[in-house]
């Protein structure tokens, strides 16, 4: 992880970085696959799982308030 907190703070994404991280833990907490194999979670599935949009929700609201910020810089 080393290498892409590096790369990050290149690019200006520490904050993007930080979000990653906390979507990492809160599915982590949740019993997720670490694996895209055996992932199985998608954004709909929030309809219906309302711990996981209590969870999601703010790292949403978060990375749409940095996304413009972050998608402008010059690579």
């Amino acid at each position: 992880m080393v290498g892409n907190q590096s790369r990050a703070a290149v690019f200006g994404a520490e904050d993007l970085l930080q979000i990653l991280g906390e979507l990492d833990r809160i599915l982590i907490a949740r019993n997720h696959p670490r694996n895209f194999d055996q992932f199985d979670v998608s954004f709909p599935d929030t309809e219906n799982d309302s711990d996981l949009l209590s969870s999601a929700s703010p790292l949403n609201t978060a990375l749409h308030e940095i996304s413009p910020a972050f998608l402008k810089k010059d690579r």
